[in-house]
C-alpha cells in the first residue's frame, strides 16, 4: 500500500512538472511557431498567449505541489 501511494505521489508530481515545462514552452511561443525560430531568437509571446501560458504554468506547479493527503473517503473509522 504504501510502495503504491508513493508511486501516485511521484506520478502526480512528475505530471505537475511535465504541465509546468509545457507552461514554459508555450510561453516562448511554442504552440505558435517552430521550434527552430524559438532557439534562434526566444521571445516572450504577447499579452493574451501569455497569460495563458502563465496559468498553465501555475497550475502545473499546484499540481506538483498539493500536499499528499489521505487517499481513502471512509468517514474516520
Amino acid at each position: 500500500m504504501t510502495e503504491s501511494r508513493s508511486r501516485g505521489i511521484l506520478v502526480r508530481r512528475l505530471a505537475g512538472v511535465v504541465v509546468a515545462l509545457f507552461g514554459v514552452f508555450t510561453l516562448f511561443g511554442g504552440l505558435f511557431v517552430p521550434i527552430s525560430v524559438i532557439l534562434r531568437e526566444p521571445r516572450i509571446v504577447p499579452a493574451p498567449e501569455s497569460w495563458v501560458a502563465i496559468w498553465i504554468i501555475a497550475v502545473g506547479l499546484l499540481i506538483t505541489a498539493w500536499p499528499a493527503g489521505r487517499t481513502g473517503t471512509g468517514g474516520g473509522r
